[in-house]
């Protein structure tokens, strides 16, 4: 794993490819292995491939959320859309509180102009997580796409009450200048 690794970063990613292949023919089974393969594949471009390999090792991990993101991030770099929204889905069914997925599945929606599902996804978050700040987030950002920045003051507003951070902070900030309330805002 090192020595690919090593190789990936000399920028060597023919012979990184022959030494994962070779990790994984010498472990077929060993979802790490896989993982190396699938990485040096997705960096020299290799997407479907890659897709291939990450399912392999969904095969192997049927239950876990992370391969089945991996698989997701794979398709969606290979133009496979409607695979990747199936591989986040089950990536959610199998923890829905996977922020990472979550946001991954909005992007999704959003890159494909899905503005009303990807509200839906928002909505459905807040309802079913009204502690986390994800929903709210998801909510703000498409009344920023929508050019609708006063909808998207209380949607941000209630995502810092509940993760206060910088960022977000800032997000409200900005909102509230681009809707025209700048006293407010600082």
């Amino acid at each position: 794993a090192r020595l690919v690794e090593l190789l990936v970063m000399l920028g060597d990613l023919r012979l990184a490819r022959l030494r994962a292949e070779e990790a994984v023919a010498r472990n077929p089974h060993n979802a790490a292995a896989l993982q190396l393969l699938a990485d040096v594949k997705m960096r020299e471009g290799d997407k479907h491939s890659a897709v291939a390999t990450y399912g392999r090792i969904v095969d192997l991990n049927p239950k876990s959320t992370q391969a089945h993101l991996a698989r997701a991030r794979a398709e969606r770099a290979a133009g496979m859309t409607k695979e990747a929204e199936v591989s986040l889905r089950k990536a959610l069914d199998l923890q829905k509180t996977h922020a990472p997925a979550q946001a991954a599945l909005f992007e999704l929606l959003m890159q494909q102009n899905r503005v009303p599902a990807a509200l839906d996804w928002a909505r459905q978050l807040k309802t079913e997580f009204p502690r986390a700040p994800s929903g709210h987030i998801f909510e703000a950002e498409v009344a920023m796409f929508n050019k609708k920045y006063k909808e998207a003051i209380a949607p941000y507003r209630a995502a810092l009450e509940i993760a206060r951070s910088g960022d977000l902070a800032a997000r409200l900030y900005e909102v509230r200048v681009l809707a025209g309330d700048g006293q407010a805002a600082i």
